[in-house]
């Protein structure tokens, strides 16, 4: 969201908070839309800040934690501004087209681009590479660049700027409008591949990564009973010492050779919630130091 200089109404505020208490993230992109790479230190500082406090002052819940650079122009300034107070930020990369336009034939190339391991150092949570989607952009492009990516289990954060429909012609001037009917054939394609990736927001996708780089699971001790059984104790480290926010919750899995079965889990003694799929346990742990035990027993 930018322009907050336009004092939006009390209803404008009361339909945001009701996106957000429905799933929808609610994320920064300044107060006027200036190319932060040539924005002065103080203007960026008061364009990144001031935008984020107007945010959290209006919207209950959860603080806006991601961003979006104006334009999709970022550099390192502009990322030391964002970095205070967010979690992560997406522009841009320098040297990919923003969108399909007539390059179709050099989708798997660019799609190669949304690999996983996308943030080595900190600074990498704030210029994670972004798609623009367009009317140029087809549900079989869609599909093919989710698969292609999902050979590298990557991440594509997809950028759908402005929508139009007959009733609201007027839209379609607004930069990368697409009309509505094709934004729901997108999201029908999207949502055709539901159980080979996890669709979510941003803010997930950059908490989760940050989660598993912060996280070491180890095997700590493990006790057999007689009656054929075993408990299994490991221990989870996770420490992100860049922020101090809540990381996303960690899904884990533990395969089972022997052919006895999980019939407990807990974490910190607290029992949890398992699904069994095959050989393997799946179940999901806070990212804090503490205990995770399971409970093996024969079948």
């Amino acid at each position: 969201l930018h322009n907050m200089q336009m004092r939006p109404s009390c209803g404008h505020w009361e339909r945001l908070q009701q996106l957000k208490d429905l799933g929808y993230e609610i994320g920064n992109h300044t107060m006027t839309h200036p190319d932060l790479t040539q924005a002065s230190t103080q203007q960026c500082i008061y364009e990144v800040n001031e935008a984020k406090k107007i945010l959290d002052s209006h919207l209950k819940g959860t603080p806006v934690e991601t961003f979006a650079y104006p334009h999709g122009r970022s550099n390192d300034a502009a990322a030391e501004q964002v970095m205070c107070g967010h979690v992560g930020a997406r522009a841009f990369s320098p040297g990919m087209p923003k969108g399909i336009g007539k390059w179709p034939e050099h989708l798997d190339y660019y799609a190669d681009k949304f690999f996983y391991d996308f943030a080595n150092s900190e600074k990498d949570y704030f210029s994670v590479s972004q798609f623009r989607v367009n009317d140029d952009v087809t549900p079989e492009h869609i599909k093919r660049l989710m698969q292609r990516v999902m050979t590298k289990n990557g991440l594509v954060p997809m950028v759908f700027h402005g929508f139009y429909d007959e009733e609201n012609s007027l839209d379609k001037e607004m930069y990368d409008a697409m009309h509505l009917h094709s934004f729901i054939a997108l999201l029908e394609a999207i949502k055709s591949l539901d159980e080979q990736v996890w669709i979510t927001t941003f803010t997930n996708a950059v908490k989760y990564h940050r989660a598993v780089a912060a996280s070491s699971i180890n095997l700590k001790w493990h006790q057999d009973y007689e009656e054929g059984g075993s408990r299994y104790e490991f221990l989870l480290r996770s420490v992100d010492p860049y922020t101090s926010v809540k990381l996303h919750p960690l899904t884990l899995t533990a395969e089972i050779t022997d052919g006895r079965r999980c019939n407990f889990v807990s974490q910190a003694e607290k029992e949890l919630d398992f699904r069994v799929v095959g050989n393997c346990v799946q179940f999901e742990v806070e990212p804090f130091e503490s205990i995770v035990a399971l409970r093996l027993e024969t079948i």
